[in-house]
Formats: structure tokens, sequence, C-alpha cells
């Protein structure tokens, strides 16, 4: 037996002697999924673009794309890297964006600024007035070489010049509404202002601003279907000989209206192709500069046209009756135009790109059209969503494409023809707004040992040998080693993280020991089904053959409650009857704490019926803002021993829950714990000087609080650390919530400052409980800052430190915490959008790994109290192997010559 023992623990040693002792940190910079313009006939939020960069002579190929996740980004269409993204809030969220030379001109509701389409730099920013109910932008660009632009924004026109300058506004007569923007030569342009069944079009001087002349038109063109159309025909410098179409959709008739603008408006004049389908839809494709755009018709048919003096001019039909097809729009770099038509067929399976060149051919003066077939899933991905396509040159009648696929589940991908090149999965942006906590799964090795009779705790000798001979082998070698629950290979090793997506309907699974690769996703509905899915809470547990399970609830459709099951390593789904025997270890809770508009209401079953137990108010005057519950962990220690010798006990009650209101008038809050077992308040502070709202995170016994100081320009933040402990001469060495009469509490605390706008989240959680807790605080920069505990003492020193503060090494009381760079766990990583973090417990006590989640995706491994538990980098692992394998041959030889001795001194002795 000993010897067995030797054997295998000589072959651990020789396992954990190859084995790094530290998992590299992961993020995953998201973007969220492309969007499509709300107003068809203003330009796409997707373009494929190619930009000069510093430096090189060649041009780049980059697609601009703004996302349902408020980021305006660029993306390599080659590797389906970032080149650059900009995260906006959502009250700055870019309306339009339109490129002018290397520039791209950013339109919101609060700024106009300019970008660097390479990099993304902000090149200038101009601050505008917001108006609500103005929605118009459009932009000109008047001078490509200078990157000047002409801007309407709100209800006024400005032009700017490269450096930012404002060369001039005009402001737009109150009663009428900006529409368009239209360049009539290069001295002047034409405002197109809508008022009371009026179409009028105001001259401007380009150069200085000056009003000119203005024509008016009795008309009441939608807004949102006007375009215009420029003419091809190129016109004087002075004068405006050659004019625009102005177009918009007559949605009564389903025709389409036009008018020549010259020196007065044309008179209106009707087109319809085919007075058996009326027009829907006017769109533009990207190719408005060009004069084209796209006309949907009712029967699902299409048609591509142009305007010459006010003239409708159809230039392509496209006859499929498919009314789900998408449009892009692209001119290469000889400036021809092309038109990508994209559709897909459920029968086949198949998804069909034609593409449209409209450069004349010996064949045909129209153009010709190319196209692709390629296999796609849209019960993995869903259906299309926005579409974007770059198209090289055609030569010997052939066309090079790439497009941009934006997926309703979430999916981003890039083909090449028939191709795919690379896909993301952008549906894990949004894991941060289901609000459902993620799951972190226990690692294989952990799972095998919980597992019991089915995990290496009962493994034969012979079993455990060959088990550390293959994962010997597979550190030596650097081959992949596979686990599952008996111990033998079948799937690869996985630090796995579950979360769920309720915009892409989905289910992900993060292997943080791939640098945040996707090991699985599996989506719920199928994209016929109708329906949203609303997340409400996710979970994992072992069923009685040792499996580990994910499940999942959800709201579906129109509020019915739906139960999903998962195989936690394979994501492949689980019936329903296949759980039945499932063992959660969950305990119901004793009350049930319902959230109404006073407060809370304590709730015990009674039979069928639910009767109030208690109830829980905020003060007068203030509303009940939020209600964090208790978070416990392993609890390693009950108690706090002093410098003195004696010691505070931890008041250890699994009922709390902390709640906050606030009072916006005075700027002040009321912070409360609760014990929701019998409604008894058990603490209650008021906070001063609040700005918005309060932030607070309790564990075991003790909360931290944050918020915004009132006023304060540089927008510093109070942190208030509150521990609980039981009051002396209580000997119940954990709280009984059961009691009508709590026990009595003394609570420390400390209040802090920090000038780095911090933001509490969470605290980091360890294995057995051992290691100190630090609190995890996002700061303004986007940043995952953990403070130690002892930063945050409630007990630190306030005026020269005793004998007994020295030896429990307490320190000096100081009101601001410094800003420490190593306190930033996410290092130099430019995280964005991380609102949520959570702490689980690592392989070893000292560890814990701390997973950030909104936008991004981050994950690193934190060791509050050092890596106590690892042998350091120097420490001479072969050594105490060759020792031990000494040791081990010593002792089979010596174990036989004890054996022989032994018989020889019984034959002799008798």
């Amino acid at each position: 037996m000993r010897l067995s023992q030797s054997v295998t623990a000589l072959l651990g040693l020789l396992v954990s002697a190859a084995t790094p002792t530290s998992a590299n940190d992961f993020h995953l910079a998201l973007i969220g999924s492309p969007l499509l313009s709300s107003i068809p006939a203003n330009p796409p939020l997707t373009q494929f673009r190619h930009i000069k960069v510093p430096g090189d002579n060649r041009k780049r190929s980059i697609a601009v794309t703004l996302t349902d996740s408020n980021v305006l980004t660029a993306i390599d269409p080659a590797l389906g890297s970032l080149v650059w993204r900009h995260h906006y809030q959502q009250h700055e969220l870019p309306q339009n964006f339109f490129v002018c030379g290397e520039s791209l001109t950013v339109i919101s509701p609060t700024s106009i600024a300019s970008l660097a389409l390479y990099s993304g730099a902000v090149k200038w920013s101009i601050s505008t007035p917001s108006e609500e109910g103005s929605t118009a932008t459009d932009a000109l660009c008047w001078d490509e070489n200078k990157e000047e632009v002409i801007v309407l924004s709100h209800r006024s026109v400005t032009r700017i010049g490269k450096s930012g300058k404002i060369e001039w506004t005009w402001e737009t007569p109150g009663g009428q509404t900006p529409l368009r923007l239209s360049r009539i030569s290069d001295s002047q342009l034409s405002v197109l202002l809508l008022s009371d069944n009026s179409l009028t079009s105001q001259l401007l001087y380009s150069l200085t601003g000056q009003p000119l002349s203005s024509i008016s038109l009795k008309a009441s063109p939608p807004a949102s279907t006007l375009v215009v159309i420029p003419s091809r025909t190129t016109p004087s410098a002075l004068t405006a000989s050659v004019g625009p179409t102005i177009a918009w959709l007559d949605l009564s008739t389903g025709t389409i209206k036009t008018t020549f603008l010259g020196a007065a408006f044309s008179p209106i004049s009707s087109f319809s192709p085919s007075p058996k389908s009326a027009i829907i839809e006017i769109k533009d494709v990207g190719l408005r500069e060009s004069g084209i755009f796209i006309a949907l018709k009712e029967d699902g048919t299409s048609f591509a046209f142009g305007a010459e003096a006010g003239t409708i001019k159809v230039l392509w039909e496209f006859r499929e009756k498919i009314p789900t097809s998408l449009f892009s729009g692209f001119v290469d770099r000889e400036g021809d135009e092309h038109i990508g038509f994209l559709t897909f067929s459920s029968t086949l399976g198949l998804a069909n790109l034609q593409v449209l060149s409209l450069k004349p051919t010996p064949a045909s003066d129209s153009g010709m059209v190319t196209g692709y077939t390629f296999p796609y899933d849209p019960s993995q991905f869903g259906s299309f969503r926005s579409f974007a396509i770059e198209v090289a040159p055609s030569e010997d009648y052939r066309v090079q494409t790439r497009t941009l696929l934006g997926t309703s589940f979430g999916a981003v991908q890039s083909w090449t023809g028939s191709k795919l090149m690379w896909s993301r999965e952008e549906g894990l942006a949004s894991t941060g707004n289901s609000g459902v906590r993620p799951v972190v799964l226990d690692p294989p090795e952990r799972h095998q040992i919980k597992v019991g009779e089915l995990g290496v705790a009962n493994e034969g000798f012979v079993d455990r040998v060959g088990r550390q001979l293959r994962e010997l082998d597979a550190k030596l070698t650097g081959k992949q080693i596979a686990f599952s629950a008996t111990g033998a290979s079948s799937a690869p090793h996985q630090d796995l993280i579950i979360l769920a997506s309720s915009r892409a309907r989905s289910i992900f699974a993060v292997d943080a020991a791939r640098n945040g690769s996707i090991a699985w996703r599996s989506s719920v509905l199928e994209e016929d089904q109708p329906g949203d899915v609303t997340w409400t809470k996710l979970s994992a547990f072992d069923d009685r053959n040792g499996r580990e399970v994910v499940k999942a609830e959800a709201l579906v459709g129109d509020g019915g409650k739906r139960v999903f099951y998962f195989d936690a390593r394979k994501g492949a789904r689980i019936d329903d009857s296949e759980v039945e025997s499932v063992v959660e270890g969950e305990l119901p809770p004793l009350t049930e704490v319902k959230r109404t508009e006073r407060g809370l209401v304590g709730l015990k079953n009674v039979g069928d019926v639910k009767v109030p137990l208690w109830t829980f108010t905020p003060p007068v005057g203030e509303g009940l803002d939020k209600v964090v519950p208790q978070q416990f962990g392993a609890i390693a220690s009950l108690g706090r021993v002093l410098g003195n010798r004696t010691t505070l006990l931890k008041l250890l009650n699994p009922h709390l829950v902390a709640t906050t209101s606030l009072r916006p008038s005075s700027h002040s809050a009321t912070l409360s714990l609760v014990d929701t077992a019998t409604g008894a308040l058990v603490f209650q502070t008021v906070l001063q000087e609040v700005e918005g709202e309060v932030d607070v995170v309790l564990h075991e016994n003790w909360l931290v609080a944050t918020h915004t100081l009132e006023g304060d320009v540089a927008r510093s933040t109070r942190i208030i650390s509150i521990e609980l402990y039981q009051e002396e001469g209580v000997k119940d060495t954990i709280t009984s919530s059961l009691k009508t009469t709590p026990t009595s509490v003394r609570v420390l605390s400390r209040t802090y400052a920090s000038l780095q706008h911090l933001k509490v989240v969470g605290m980091t959680s360890t294995k057995l409980g051992i290691t100190s807790k630090s609190a995890i605080f996002l700061n303004s920069k986007d940043q995952i800052v953990i403070i130690p505990r002892k930063i945050l003492d409630t007990r630190r020193v306030i005026g020269k430190p005793s004998k007994d503060d020295q030896e429990e090494m307490l320190m000096p009381y100081e009101a601001v915490i410094p800003a420490n760079p190593l306190w930033v766990a996410s290092h130099l990583y430019p995280l964005a959008g991380i609102n949520k973090v959570l702490s689980a417990p690592g392989l070893r006590e000292s560890e814990s790994l701390v997973f950030g989640y909104g936008l991004d995706i981050f994950s690193t491994r934190q060791s509050p109290s050092k890596s106590f538990d690892v042998l350091s980098p120097s420490f001479n692992k072969f050594q105490l192997v060759f020792t031990l394998t000494i040791l081990t041959v010593a002792l089979v030889v010596t174990r036989s010559m004890y054996k022989s001795q032994k018989t020889k001194q019984k034959w002799y002795s008798e």
C-alpha cells in the first residue's frame, strides 16, 4: 500500500513540475451586431471603404459599422480583427456617419466629430445643442482634399474646415423642418425644408452661408422616404444649370413622385414600373453620390433606379419575388458601381449572392450579373439582418467579392465569394444586459473529485497510475489531455463560463483555459419560431450519472416560463425527461421576498395561499432603488482575532439583504440591512451628498458601498466599508435568523474617498475562504480595480497605533485611497463596456478567478494573499523528484532485506 502511494505521489509531482503556475488572462473585444438604418432612405450603417495608411503606398480595405451595442468600429475584413472602435453612451449614440476623404464625419445628438479612417483618432469634435424631436442629419463632403464638410444637424447647417473650425452656421427658419442637403454647384448648395403642405429649397452661398434665394412646391413628402438624386452631368461653376432630382414615395398610391430642382421646381410627376404591384420602400444602399437607389415592391421584386432632369430611369430589375432580400452598393477603385443582392433558400439551405455590375459590357449596356451560393444554417446563426459588399474591378466577365454579414443571433461573418473567412460571436456583447449571473463550472480536475464514486476519488491503483502517465505525457509533449467525470479521456480540458444572451436567444460557453474561445453555443429557439427570449436564471448541477448539466430558465414569447437543459461540456440539448432524477441540492427559501411600489413584502406559503409575514418600507419621501442579496462562499473563520487576543464573531446571517433608497431633492440616500426571514431592520444609515445611485456589495459580514459625491467637478467617489459582528457577550457562533428578536449587532465602519470614480461590483472568492478577500471595482476608464481588504479595513487606526494595533498589523487611517496601478487587474487591456464582474474560486486556494462582462469579456486570475500555496519558480522540482525516486528504490530494496532478516530471526529464535 505504501509503495503504491509513493509511486502515485511521484507521478503527481512530475505532472505538477510540468504544469505552469498560472493561467493566462484573456480579453474578447466585442462590438455587438451591426445595425440597419432606421430610415431606409439614409445611408447604410455598414460600409466598405478603401483607406490610405501613413507610410504605406497601398490602400487598405476596412468595413465601418455602427452596432446595437453603441459601438462605431472599423473591422479588418481579411482577418476579422478590430482596426479601431469607439464605445458611446446611450445619449451620445451616433445617428449617422459620412466619409470625406480620409476622415469619417460622425453626427450624434450632442456633437459632430471627425475621425481618422485608418486609426479612429478624433481629429476634432464640436458640441451641438440637443433638441428634442429633431432627428434630421445629412452631410456633404464639400472638398475631399481639404476634408471640408457641410453638415445638417438638428435645425442648423454648418460648414466645418479640416481642423474643426466652424466657417459659418445657418439656422433654419422657425416652423420649417430641414430634410436634406444638395450640392447645386461649387459655390451653391440647397437645403430642403418641409413646412405645412410645402417643400422649400433654400439656396445658400457655400463660402459664407449667406441665403440667396428660395423656391417652394406644394407637396408634403414623407421625410423618411425623400432622396436627392444628383445628376451625372457636371454642373457649371457659378449657376445651377443642371440640378438634382428630388424623389419620394407616395405611400397612398405606391408610386415614386419626382420633381426637378432647377431655377424652379418642375411639376410633380409619378412613376411606377408596374401598376399591379405598389412600391413600398426606397432604400439608399450606399450609392447616393452616384445617384443610384433601390425601390422595393409589394410583390417582393425590386429594381435599381436613377434619375435625369426629374425623370426616373430604371437601371435593372430584380425579378425574384423575395421580400426578405438585402441590398448593398459599392464603388470600386475604377469608379464603377456594383449592387449586391442577397437571398436565402430554406429549401436548399443555401444563401444566394448576386452582384450587379453596372459597367457596360460588349454584351449589354446595362451591365452584367454574377453570382455565388454558400451553405448557411439559420437555426444556428439566425436570419440575415445586415449586409455589405466589397467588389474588385471586373475582369473577363468575373468579379471578386467580399461580403460582411450580420445575423439576428449576433454572428458577424465575412465571406469571400462562397468561402467563409471568419465568424465573430457578437451575441456575447449583450450578455451584460440579460440580468442573469453567469455560471462558472468547476474545472474537470476538481469535478472528478466532487463526483464521488464515479470520480478519481475511488480509482484503483492501476487506473490512477495510467491516468497520471497520460497527464504527464500531455504536459511534456504539449498534447491536449481530455477529462471526463470518470477520469477517462472524452472531452478537451475546459474551464467553462456559461453566459446567457437574450438578444441572441442563445447560451454560450466560454473556455477560460483557451483564451476565451467559444466551447459551444446553443440557440433555444429556431429563427422562424415567434417570440423573444428573456433569461431569468442560470444554474449548474450534477445528475445521478455524474454528468454536468446546465439549467437555463427563461420567459419565452408572451411570458410563458420555459426550462432548458444542456450538457455542460458539449452544449447538447437534454430532454426534460432525461433530467427527472437530478440532484440540485437547493433548499426552498424560508420566505419569498416580493418587491412592491412601497417597499418589500415577505410572503410565506400556507397551503396554496401566500400570506404576508412582514413589510419593509423606506423612509418617508424616499423611493426604493436597489435590493442586493447577500453572497456567501466558503467560510474559513467565524470571527476575527484582535491584537489583545479577543475575538469578534462575524454576523453570518444568510437571509440579509441590503437596500438603497434615494431622495434626489436633498441628494441623500438611506442604506439598510433587512433580515428577510423576520423582516427585522438589522442596520440603517443615511448617506449625504449623493449624486446618482448607490452601488452595494454584501459578502458574508462585509458590506462595501460607493456613490458619486454631489456637485464634485472631479467626480470623486465616496467608499463606505462596513463590517457586522455579534455584540460582545453573545455566545451564538452563527446568528439564527429564525429568532423573533435578532442578535445584537456591532457595526464597524470607515469612509474613504477616491478620485478614480470607482463603482463597487463584487468581491473575490476562493475555494476554502482562507485567502483574504478584496473588493472589486470598475473605474471611469473601464478598468477593473481590485483593492485589498486591509486598505478598506474598518479598524484602520486613527492616530498613533497601539501595541495591540501593531500586533494586528492595522494600517493608519487615510481618508483618500490612492490610485495604485498595481491594483488594476485589467492591466493594459483596452476594456470597453464592462458593467458586471463576478468572482469564482480557482484551482488553488490562493487563486481567484475574476470575470468581467458587458460589452467586452475579460478574465484574469488574482492572488489577494499572494501565491502562498505555489512553489516559487526557482524551486528545484526535479531534484525533489530525483530524491523521492532514490527513496522509493531504497524502500523497495530495504523492504525485501527487512523481510528476509525477520524470517531468519524467527528461525533462529525458535
